[in-house]
């Protein structure tokens, strides 16, 4: 069992290179879905592991945190805005 693991983890990165390869001249359908799949890892990693971790333990710095999230938050969404409605 442990052999076909790491057969199969192994070798994700290889075949992902081979997919993307494959439909890089595709249709913008796939590709946005195919960024949609990768965002959406970024935002559960973010959301589930490192927001919680960041915010569990009481700290002195909790409102700069909070503040420095903020601020990151509507840096990604300014950037978005930018691309979407003047470029």
């Amino acid at each position: 069992m442990g052999l076909v693991l790491l057969t199969v983890y192994s070798s994700a990165t290889p075949l992902g290179i081979m997919i993307g390869m494959a439909l890089k001249n595709s249709s913008m359908i796939t590709e946005v879905v195919f960024n949609a799949l990768a965002s959406g890892t970024f935002i559960y990693i973010a959301a589930s592991e490192v927001i919680v971790e960041e915010f569990a333990e009481p700290d002195r710095y909790k409102w700069l945190q909070y503040f420095t999230f903020l601020c990151g938050i509507a840096l990604i969404t300014s950037l978005w805005a930018i691309e979407t409605f003047w470029l």
